[in-house]
């Protein structure tokens, strides 16, 4: 990661936050301690953060499909990791087991095969589908 990408990052990464003592790098980045960035600390997070947090440039059926699992009261996304080529949709937030790599929310779950998820991985899951369509629902 150049110099000019991280910056844009690290400014995404904040605009993300609604308060800094919600953020990774609360205390270490200059503007929630007031004082000095921890240099080597906040590159990490920032990069970190960003490998997690990808923008996604979303087709026009890849927006309907999301649309449609958030009216049938699916918004969060998930893709386990396993040789299946399926994602599966939960009405809670997942939460990733000690045990492996499987994500549990409690609630009801809905799974598919489609190529129009190829976006997800297991390491930028879960997503929360809202958020990719930026408030345009």
């Amino acid at each position: 990661m150049d110099a000019v990408e991280f910056l844009k990052e690290w400014k995404r990464m904040c605009n993300d936050e609604d308060y800094c003592k919600e953020c990774k790098a609360y205390g270490i980045c200059g503007l929630s301690s007031g004082v000095r960035v921890d240099t080597e600390r906040i590159v990490y997070v920032v990069e970190n953060w960003a490998k997690t947090h990808p923008v996604f440039n979303l087709s026009e059926d890849q927006k309907t499909a999301i649309r449609g699992r958030i009216a049938e009261g699916f918004p969060w996304l998930v893709r386990e990791g396993n040789e299946y080529d399926s994602v599966w949709f939960f009405e809670n937030e997942p939460k990733l087991k000690k045990s492996g790599g499987i994500y549990t929310d409690g609630g009801q779950c809905s799974d598919v095969v489609s190529k129009v998820y190829d976006f997800v991985t297991f390491e930028n899951s879960p997503l929360y589908l809202p958020d990719l369509l930026g408030g345009e629902e």
